[in-house]
């Protein structure tokens, strides 16, 4: 040391060592036209082929969810056929034995003879 005086190193301009500092210096130069239109025009049939995969895949559940659709509405259309018929069976119950009750009442009135005059016993 020099009376407190401290020697710089010169920093020396030095190639790239590593594959990324070549990468980070290669975007730096421009590729040839050719290339380039060629990689574009791939990028573009390969965004293209994503799309129409992706439509398609789309479509597919599309279709699966409208056909799950349609059975869930099959199932609960069947259900409430049968409680319907459950209940019109009931009701089909009540209302015969109103009939058995109404023909019992018909009978006592008339003193056994069925509405045509004809007796019954």
């Amino acid at each position: 040391m020099n009376g407190g005086k401290t020697d710089k190193f010169p920093v020396i301009a030095k190639e790239p060592q590593t594959f990324v500092e070549n990468q980070l210096q290669d975007k730096d130069r421009k590729p040839e036209s050719g290339v380039t239109e060629g990689m574009v025009e791939r990028q573009k049939q390969a965004s293209s082929l994503i799309e129409m995969f992706q439509q398609e895949a789309l479509n597919e559940k599309q279709t699966r969810l409208l056909a799950q659709l349609k059975a869930l509405e099959k199932d609960r259309l069947a259900t409430d056929a049968w409680k319907i018929i459950a209940a019109l069976k009931k009701e089909k119950g009540l209302l015969e034995g109103q009939v058995q009750k109404l023909t019992a009442q018909n009978s006592n009135l008339t003193g056994g003879k069925d509405g045509a005059g004809n007796c019954k016993r």
